[in-house]
Order: C-alpha cells, then sequence, then structure tokens
C-alpha cells in the first residue's frame, strides 16, 4: 500500500517542527529578551511514550532558539525593536506550537490507520480535511501576526518575519514530505 515503511521517529520529530522551529546548527544564541517559549505537547491516539515526548520536547525547545537566533541575525533589531517584537513573537510562536500539536495528532492517526489496515475513504477525507484546516489556520496566524508587526513595528520588519516564517516552514514541510509516505495503487 505504501512506497515505503513509516518512520515513525522522524515523521513525528517533523510534524514537531511545524510548530515554526528551524535547525540550530548556526544560529546566534537567543537574545535576552527573548523567553524560551513552552509547548504543550499532548497528543494521541498513539500510547504515550515518555522517552519520545521527552525527546520532543527537547528538540522543539532547541529548534525554537535556533530559530530566534535565525530571526536575531537577518532583522538585527535593535533594543526598541526587540521591546516590541519579542514579546508578540513568543505570542505566535505560543499559537504555532498549539497548531503543530494538531498536525502531529493527525500525522499519527493516519499512521496508525495505515499500520491497523484501516484507512477508509471516509477515514481518509476527514484526514485530508484536518491537514486542509491546518493549512488554512497556518496562513491565517502568520497574516494575523503580519498585521500585528507591520501596526506596532513597521511593514518592513512585518515583512522579514514573514519570509523568515516562509522559508523556515518550507524547510520543515520539505522535511514531513520526505519522510512521510505516499499511497500507492487504487483503492479495494
Amino acid at each position: 500500500m505504501f512506497c515505503r515503511q513509516i518512520k515513525w521517529p522522524l515523521v513525528l520529530l517533523g510534524a514537531l517542527l511545524t510548530c515554526g522551529c528551524a535547525s540550530s546548527q548556526d544560529a546566534q544564541p537567543a537574545p535576552k529578551e527573548q523567553p524560551a517559549v513552552k509547548s504543550s505537547a499532548t497528543i494521541s491516539p498513539m500510547p504515550r511514550n515518555e522517552a519520545l515526548d521527552a525527546y520532543v520536547k527537547s528538540m522543539r525547545d532547541d529548534l525554537s532558539r535556533g530559530k530566534v537566533g535565525i530571526i536575531t541575525e537577518v532583522m538585527q533589531l535593535n533594543s526598541e525593536e526587540a521591546k516590541v517584537f519579542w514579546p508578540i513573537y513568543q505570542d505566535y510562536e505560543s499559537e504555532m506550537f498549539e497548531l503543530g500539536d494538531h498536525r502531529v495528532q493527525a500525522i499519527r492517526q493516519f499512521a496508525t490507520d495505515i499500520h491497523d489496515h484501516r484507512l477508509t475513504d471516509s477515514e481518509a477525507g476527514r484526514l485530508a480535511n484536518e491537514y486542509f484546516d491546518y493549512e488554512a489556520k497556518r496562513l491565517e496566524l502568520l497574516k494575523r501576526y503580519h498585521g500585528l508587526i507591520s501596526e506596532k513595528m513597521s511593514p518592513v520588519r512585518a515583512a522579514q518575519f514573514t519570509q523568515i516564517e516562509h522559508r523556515v516552514g518550507t524547510i520543515v514541510d520539505l522535511l514531513i514530505a520526505s519522510e512521510f509516505p505516499l499511497l500507492a495503487g487504487a483503492p479495494k
């Protein structure tokens, strides 16, 4: 039914990256004005795995710090701009984490359905609708925060933020797509 097996940790890690996180490999340390953003990471229906949950939380925190470093390097905010930007960004990132948790839940449900041979037409349609809903909410969230940053700072700062989010989001989506199995063949 697939072109390959599901790699659970990679798919889930990739899905968690949808929370607006990027690699911290070359990022600068987070500025002191920006507190760490916490995640609720309450995901089902797969059985809870405490070790995986702890690893995911650690990765999410590390990746979030990395994205803060990218923003710091690209936007080069002065201290007055940083006082305005970072609280707005923290609110945005918190909402992205919540939205990302819903994406993870849908991916887990899809993988469970495939593993248990329960992917019916009805379930496939429901999961597709969840994907469309996620994408619409992600775009609405980005547009809302673009407007807020534009209003509180400037349209140029809002454009910088949006461009960084788009690039990071594209990379994250590519990581997920590269690990997510494609369905093969016609349904029976």
